[in-house]
């Protein structure tokens, strides 16, 4: 069985995209996002989360988190969140999946 930070297949065979499973960092749920990284802070990331062990942060979440922690400024709280890939939140509109499936069918087992 892949361990959810390993790239599978999206459960819905018709959709083709690599994802990976992290747990959204203040939520505690699963989400799918798409395997690939993007350029942090880009126009490519937006709407991106950061994946940083595990878990999946809003940037502006995790450039908080940093600051208090760390306490350090905010700007080098956003040079330590670039350092980590971004992936944009992998998910079906409910009218494109069979019986209205949402994070669910990615959850790991």
């Amino acid at each position: 069985m892949a361990r959810p930070s390993e790239p599978r297949p999206c459960r819905d065979s018709a959709c083709g995209i690599r994802i990976i499973l992290a747990r959204r960092a203040l939520s505690e749920r699963w989400g799918a996002y798409e395997a690939a990284d993007m350029p942090p802070f880009s126009q490519e990331s937006s709407g991106c989360h950061v994946l940083v062990a595990g878990q999946a942060w809003k940037p502006a979440d995790l450039i908080e988190d940093f600051q208090v922690r760390f306490e350090v400024s905010e700007e080098r709280a956003r040079e330590l969140v670039a350092g980590y890939p971004f992936h944009r939140p992998h998910h079906h509109e409910p009218a494109e999946t069979p019986g209205n499936n949402t994070d669910k069918e990615h959850q790991p087992a």
